[in-house]
């Protein structure tokens, strides 16, 4: 239940607000405690000083008599929710070591320290304070980028394409964590409103998709004939230019290009369909329904500006 209080006049351009004495003991504060503050245009955070200080958080995970895509998940909700010491163990850890092995090092800023044949350390050394989450949506954005233009040059080297997938992953799973961490830790959010950093999770999620159907796209190039492919390129073409154009939008917080984009969406999707209607074959088809969905998960980027306060 939302509670209240009533500002007091304090001198000449001050005002005070008292704490609720629930919450004062909770956290076990007393007069003269330090009091941390941040201010955005939407809201004003108030926090202990005391909880401010990062600190160490360990998980244990058992792999025993669990498959490798459980630990998988496992280790990725513990990198999420701002673990940074990971403990795997167990009597099966060996016939998992390499898959684990494998997780981390697609994981940021995390270590393996220790291992035997019952025990695996890894630890986390990111500095999430100092993290820019912007920085985190345009090296993705980048990636994304590159990805279009080898797909639309015909420049299809499939493990290439798979590696940048993989680079976007990282990035998306990284800012989930600093999304994560923002919101428990407000002055970490730097100038971002709870708003902001929710918007941005949904951006990177888009970003990700974006990328998957671009990777699954390019798996179906060498299966098309030459008018297959003109068709493709000029539908690629046209996805490419309102996943930049959306870009630009977010970056300018600019709505009225957000809205000219998703005005365009419809015929984009009308022109896939105009081509699913015949009887086409499946690696085309599957083309075309990557591209749809590309088209789709600009509009749903274009929404974030139109729709919030990015």
């Amino acid at each position: 239940m939302a509670d209240y209080r009533k500002l007091i006049a304090f001198g000449k351009s001050s005002f005070v607000v008292s704490l609720p004495k629930k919450w004062v003991e909770k956290h076990h504060l007393k007069k003269g405690s330090v009091i941390s503050f941040k201010a955005t245009d939407a809201e004003l955070v108030l926090f202990p000083q005391s909880e401010v200080e990062n600190k160490e958080r360990e998980i244990r995970i058992s792999v025993d008599g669990k498959t490798e895509r459980r630990v998988f998940r496992e280790i990725i909700a513990g990198y999420m929710a701002n673990f940074n010491s990971f403990v795997l163990y167990g009597n099966e850890l060996p016939q998992q070591s390499k898959s684990i092995r494998d997780v981390f090092h697609n994981l940021m800023a995390i270590e393996i320290l220790e291992q035997t044949s019952t025990k695996m350390v890894a630890k986390d050394f990111l500095e999430m304070d100092n993290l820019d989450i912007t920085s985190i949506i345009k090296k993705a954005d980048m990636i994304i980028r590159s990805m279009m233009t080898d797909c639309r040059d015909g420049k299809t080297h499939l493990e290439s394409m798979r590696l940048r997938g993989n680079d976007v992953d990282r990035l998306t799973f990284l800012l989930y964590r600093a999304v994560r961490h923002s919101l428990q830790n407000p002055l970490a959010a730097k100038n971002h409103s709870s708003v902001e950093l929710v918007d941005f999770y949904w951006l990177i999620n888009s970003l990700e998709r974006i990328a998957d159907n671009i990777y699954d796209l390019a798996t179906q190039l060498s299966k098309m004939n030459k008018e297959e492919l003109r068709i493709t390129n000029n539908l690629l073409k046209k996805v490419d230019e309102a996943f930049l154009t959306t870009m630009k939008a977010v970056y300018a917080h600019n709505k009225e290009l957000a809205h000219e984009v998703a005005t365009n969406k419809s015929d984009m999707i009308e022109e896939c369909d105009s081509f699913l209607n015949e009887h086409r074959p499946p690696a085309f088809v599957l083309s075309l329904q990557h591209i749809k969905s590309i088209a789709r998960l600009v509009h749903v980027i274009g929404r974030t500006v139109y729709n919030s306060v990015l």
